[in-house]
């Protein structure tokens, strides 16, 4: 499948009910943050924004926001369900979704920890599956998001406030050292 080429109709789509969603990030949560021994978006905040916004309808939540809840429902269901289909593995349609509803770059700055976060996610969901390069560029982007905000550099930055940036920027160093590279992808 190309990657221009949505495999159904994305107005029809919708998200699920928030009990599941709130499912959805406990699995999440328990596999990245606590197994994965790495805490990329923290659980307690997530929950409090989607109790926030479940009576907005979503087109007045903010796209990052909207992008942050697909990410999770994505990798929640990639470690749920088991399977690829003929549309590919669980979660993408949400993935997809997820980045087409992706602000441009000059806009991810408005929220820069959401976006860190949010890019994060989107980054585990495409290494999982194999779209080691899309991972890499999103950790890549997340990195320089983070330095051009100066947070590494911020004196009242604490990481473990923020662990999703410090996740990224190591994850970044592992990818030049070609320690993520995927043994059939030749290098260029």
């Amino acid at each position: 499948m190309h990657q221009d080429q949505i495999p159904w109709d994305p107005s029809a789509f919708s998200l699920p009910p928030n009990d599941y969603i709130a499912h959805l990030v406990q699995v999440t949560d328990y596999h990245i943050n606590r197994i994965g021994n790495c805490s990329v978006f923290d659980p307690t905040v997530f929950l409090e924004k989607l109790a926030r916004t479940s009576s907005r309808s979503p087109p007045e939540a903010s796209e990052l926001w909207q992008v942050e809840q697909l990410s999770v429902i994505a990798l929640g269901k990639l470690l749920l369900e088991r399977g690829v289909t003929s549309l590919g593995p669980p979660g993408v349609r949400e993935f997809l979704h997820g980045i087409k509803k992706l602000p441009p770059g000059i806009f991810l700055h408005q929220e820069p920890i959401t976006a860190i976060e949010t890019l994060c996610l989107l980054a585990i969901y495409a290494q999982a599956v194999d779209m080691h390069r899309v991972a890499y560029l999103y950790v890549r982007t997340i990195s320089h998001h983070g330095r051009s905000h100066s947070l590494a550099n911020d004196v009242d930055f604490r990481w473990e406030k923020h662990p999703a940036l410090l996740v990224a920027t190591k994850w970044t160093e592992a990818q030049q050292d070609g320690i993520f590279r995927p043994i059939s992808t030749p290098l260029d």
